[in-house]
């Protein structure tokens, strides 16, 4: 991953992944703008701040789709998802399935996860692998139920079903 952060900042230099935008977006971003300023009086440069990011997920694309095109995988597999948009629109691109393993809480709320029907969020992975029922239902992710997979959480179950050998002692806990 070193790779495509440093080959981002090259490509950015020598001016690969710059976007192409239409007049009608141009002016939107305009209009975004002038409310900006309007609502708080503040000036932001949303144009700048958009192509930056149009710049990144384009130079992160070129190199994942070069990538995956050499290494051919079946699958990509995350553990973490969110930040990784230009990822999975690469794989989306190749048909390739992406799965993610839950390595956290997921909950109402959470910016990654949770997504309210009025809510979409395009680059999402295709499946997600949770610890239990509870993940399964505790947030309304922009997939089917049917790709939310309960696989367990292994390491904690088996830390659990582990006889521990402990001597018990006179303490206080503060809590």
């Amino acid at each position: 991953m070193d790779l495509i952060i440093y080959d981002k900042t090259l490509q950015r230099l020598v001016g690969l992944g710059h976007p192409n935008t239409t007049h009608s977006e141009i002016n939107e971003i305009r209009v975004i703008s002038d409310y900006i300023s309007s609502k708080f009086g503040v000036k932001i440069d949303v144009a700048e701040i958009i192509k930056k990011s149009l710049i990144k997920r384009n130079t992160e694309m070129w190199i994942y789709d070069r990538l995956l095109k050499k290494v051919q995988p079946s699958i990509v597999i995350l553990v973490c998802s969110y930040g990784r948009e230009a990822l999975i629109e690469t794989c989306q691109k190749l048909n390739l399935p992406v799965i993610e393993l839950q390595h956290g809480a997921i909950h109402p709320g959470h910016p990654g996860y949770d997504f309210p029907l009025r809510y979409k969020k395009r680059y999402f992975p295709h499946y997600i692998l949770v610890w239990g029922d509870f993940w399964r239902c505790n947030a309304e992710m922009p997939i089917s139920k049917d790709n939310i997979l309960v696989t367990g959480y292994d390491r904690l179950e088996t830390k659990i079903n582990t006889p521990h050998d402990i001597s018990r002692k006179k303490q206080i806990v503060f809590l």
